[in-house]
Parts: C-alpha cells; sequence; structure tokens
C-alpha cells in the first residue's frame, strides 16, 4: 500500500466544508435515506412512517463528520452504509423486510434477463422452489443458500456471489438458488428450511444425475448455517429429515461468514472496536424465530457436533471466510480450526477490518472498497469454474477409495 501523500480522513474534510458544502451534504443524506424506502410506500402504506428514521440518519451522519474521537477506521460511506443497515434491520417486522425487500424469484429472474441467460423456476411436490440459473446442460454447478438471517430473501448481490462475481456470468456454469421458506412469527421454523435443502439435493443426485463432483455447495451468513447443516445430515441423518443418498464427492463447499451459534444469547455475542452490520439483539431474535423453541442439536447447532462426524464429509475442497471485525468471527474461528484438522483441502481467509458477509455487503451498499476476503473466494471459485473433466475424474476416484 502506497505511503505517499496523506489523504485528510472524514473528519478533517468535515471541517473544511463550507456553508453550501454542508447544506448539500446534508440534503443529500435526507434524499438517500428517504428514497431508498419512500418508493415502496405507495403499494406499503404501513411504510410511511419512515421519515422519522431518515431524520435520525441525518442526525447521524452529521454527528459522524463533526466527531474527533473515532473507535473505528470507517469512512464516511461505510459508517452511514452500515449504521443504515443496522437502523432498518431493528425497526423492521420479518414480515416488513419481506414485503420490502424483492422476493428471490425477482432477484433471479432479474439477474437472468440483465446477463441473457435461461431462469428456469424448479417446484418439487414437497413445495420447495429453486430457481435455476444457466444452461440446462451445464458442465458446473453451484448449489447455493444465500443468507439474510432466515428472515431476509435472496438480494441480486447474492446472485452475483453466486456466479464468484464473474462478469459475464461463465457460459458452462448453472447457478441453483435454493428459495427456502422465510421465518416468520407463527411459521416455517427448523427444521424446514433444512429439509428444504436436503429435497432439492436430492432432487439434483437421483433427478437430474448430476454429478456431485460438479457441484460447487455455496453459503453465506444463514445459508452458510443451513449448508452445514446439510452436510452433517449427508452422513448422520437428522431423524425429522428425509435421507439423502450421495455417490461420490462434492467439487468444493465455500461458507462465507457462517452463522454458527444461533442458540447464542444476545449478551454472550461480544462486540469489537469496529461496528458490525448486525447486532446482537437482531441475531437472538432472527434465531428465535428460526428456532421456534427447538432445543440444541449438531444439525442447528453444528459446533456441538460430535468430533468424528466432521471426518469423510463427501467434500473435496473447502473455503472458509469471514470478517476479523464481525460479531461471528468466535464461532467462524472455531467451525475453521476444526475443518483444517479434519479436512487437509480447507482454505480459511480471516480479514482484518472486515465485517459480516463483507464481500456481498460491500456491493449491495455500492461501496466497492478493496476486500481480502472477496479476493480470496473469487480465485477459489475460478479455480473451481475452470477444472477440466479430467479434474472432476480425480475427484471421483478419490471419493470411492475414501473409507465411509
Amino acid at each position: 500500500m502506497s505511503r505517499g501523500v496523506a489523504r485528510p480522513g472524514p473528519r478533517e474534510r468535515a471541517v473544511d466544508l463550507s456553508a453550501r458544502e454542508w447544506v448539500l451534504t446534508v440534503a443529500q443524506i435526507l434524499w438517500i435515506s428517504q428514497t431508498s424506502s419512500a418508493v415502496h410506500i405507495r403499494s406499503h402504506p404501513d411504510l410511511a412512517c419512515w421519515g422519522p428514521p431518515a431524520i435520525k440518519l441525518a442526525g447521524t451522519a452529521i454527528r459522524r463528520l463533526l466527531s474527533r474521537k473515532r473507535s473505528d477506521d470507517l469512512d464516511f460511506a461505510q459508517y452511514m452504509g452500515y449504521a443504515g443497515v443496522r437502523y432498518f434491520q431493528n425497526r423492521l417486522s420479518p414480515a416488513r423486510i419481506q414485503n420490502l425487500v424483492d422476493p428471490t424469484a425477482k432477484s433471479c429472474k432479474r439477474f437472468a434477463k440483465q446477463h441473457g441467460i435461461s431462469h428456469v423456476v424448479i417446484q418439487l411436490v414437497d413445495g420447495t422452489v429453486a430457481h435455476w440459473l444457466g444452461p440446462p446442460d451445464a458442465k458446473r454447478h453451484v448449489f447455493f443458500c444465500h443468507g439474510g438471517g432466515y428472515v431476509a430473501p435472496a438480494l441480486y448481490t447474492h446472485v452475483e456471489f453466486a456466479f464468484g462475481f464473474a462478469a459475464p456470468p461463465p457460459h458452462d456454469v448453472a447457478v441453483i438458488v435454493l428459495a427456502y421458506s422465510l421465518s416468520l412469527e407463527n411459521a416455517n421454523k427448523y427444521p424446514c428450511q433444512l429439509r428444504q435443502a436436503a429435497s432439492l439435493l436430492d432432487h439434483l443426485l437421483s433427478q437430474r444425475h448430476i454429478s456431485p463432483s460438479s457441484i460447487v455447495l455455496l453459503g453465506d451468513s444463514a445459508g452458510a448455517h443451513v449448508l452445514i447443516g446439510l452436510l452433517l445430515h449427508l452422513k448422520h441423518p437428522n431423524p425429522q429429515v428425509p435421507p439423502v443418498e450421495v455417490e461420490g464427492v462434492f467439487a468444493g463447499a465455500a461458507f462465507v461468514s457462517p452463522w454458527l451459534k444461533v442458540h447464542a444469547p444476545a449478551k454472550s455475542i461480544k462486540s469489537s472496536g469496529m461496528d458490525d452490520v448486525v447486532e446482537p439483539q437482531a441475531l437472538a431474535f432472527w434465531a428465535s424465530l428460526y428456532l421456534g423453541g427447538a432445543p440444541s442439536d449438531p444439525w442447528n447447532d453444528p459446533l456441538t457436533a460430535p468430533r468424528d462426524w466432521w471426518t469423510h464429509l463427501p467434500v473435496n475442497d473447502v473455503f472458509i471466510a469471514y470478517g476479523k471485525d464481525e460479531l461471528l468471527r468466535g464461532g467462524c474461528a472455531e467451525f475453521a480450526e476444526i475443518m483444517q484438522a479434519v479436512h487437509p483441502s480447507t482454505s480459511v481467509c480471516s480479514a482484518a477490518k472486515e465485517v459480516h458477509d463483507h464481500m456481498v455487503l460491500n456491493r449491495f451498499l455500492s461501496l466497492n472498497r478493496p476486500s481480502e476476503t472477496a479476493d480470496a473466494y473469487v480465485q477459489w471459485m475460478q479455480q473451481h469454474f475452470t477444472k477440466t473433466a479430467k479434474d472432476e475424474s480425480s475427484i471421483q476416484a478419490v471419493s470411492e477409495s475414501t473409507p465411509a
């Protein structure tokens, strides 16, 4: 990193603002905050009360600009982006979040249209829904479970993420997005999402006859949580979920900021010097909705699984990424330690000054800052997108010689 001419930080820039620039800055903050919600007010009148949050965020921005004491290294855009995410996640019910954000189907359809690729909806007899993006005869596949605390649908950015942020999307890769049922106060409790993930995977393997050696399993945050539970389920079936027969091993599995300790109370989640985009209270509330009172077990609380459950998982390469400044870093680090101990082909990237699901939010908030975890993830995905048929055959051969 260049250490040439030092650039002024946010505080130095703030005190140099002219009166006109101050007015324009505050006006821009108000406009961004208000218009981000106003577009939904006509169809959702209950959101018309978002005027006060816009005013409060404007006040937050002004205080940040004037502040001379900082406990973090965030620039102004990062600080306001993270503050906005925290503010609205703590003040919206799951139903409002699901009404406000585009549904997974719409995000997938929009991505397919923009990139000129095929989009097919998969509807299984048990009600499981998924979206197939890419060619029907793809050589490589990504089985994707999205994050969002089990209460939010997949974002457009999630679909970009599932394609490894490649632009344009690789022509011989298909992404299958599981549109699992989102948790509500009185619906879609555990093990609903695990059951749907198992159903979709079984469909791909037994009905579409897709080789595991061509599949990369991918999940971020809550999506990584359900995916880890699914991996454990393959060798040690959950009695509440139908088993899935897998012949061979998957090409890889990538977990970004996995949410592992859903039973952890809010007070046990320690903060860091840097403000994360999620807060303990929100995590605890979402976990309570997802669990619905279900006790801890190895599939919803994976770090409690016996150590020998992690051996001989049916997956070749494993990639784990998380930020050193995120609230969930403790569970991520523990999971990474377990996987590195029992699975030699495990790569871990933990980056300083990165928050929860950093690579996804960095793009979603249009911050576009350099990201160590994103760089490592893109490289890992590119390697798997370019694997040859010979590579896949060698994976299959290794799996057949691996003890169960």
